[in-house]
């Protein structure tokens, strides 16, 4: 969820840049819009879910080290 939000690949009006989103509620509303974008533009909702899962890896390994 962190890096969706973050890299806009869901953007929610109404909450700050640092406020914490996460909730049970907030996670379901992410899957749905996954869901309903994978069945609009015919994709395969696995390998969204691969892709999406990916991004996070690579992003989440390459942060710096504070």
């Amino acid at each position: 969820m962190r890096v969706s939000i973050a890299n806009e690949l869901i953007k929610f009006e109404g909450y700050g840049e640092h406020e914490d989103v996460y909730s049970e509620e907030m996670l379901e509303i992410m899957r749905d819009c996954f869901y309903d974008y994978a069945i609009k533009n015919q994709i395969n909702v696995l390998r969204l879910a691969d892709a999406v899962w990916l991004l996070s890896q690579s992003l989440c390994g390459n942060q710096p080290v504070i």
